[in-house]
């Protein structure tokens, strides 16, 4: 049962999978930053490009971007 004074008890390994838009969002920005990082001609629509083009194509669905390991 969860104790109304502290109503988020993760443990010790807390581990949570989500879905849509407004989690991917910041997983892609931040995987196109860190190819920009450090290298002044990639763009942040070029390093898009090269996400797009490193991931599996999916039938009915598009590409799969590939972010981060085991994702």
């Amino acid at each position: 049962m969860v104790d109304p004074e502290d109503p988020d008890p993760f443990g010790n390994n807390p581990w949570a999978v989500w879905t849509g838009s407004s989690f991917a969002a910041p997983q892609v920005a931040g995987a196109i930053a860190r190819l920009c990082e450090g290298r002044e001609s990639l763009t942040p629509p070029a390093a898009a490009e090269i996400l797009r083009q490193s991931g599996p194509q999916l039938p009915l669905y598009g590409t799969a971007l590939v972010l981060l390991p085991g994702t």
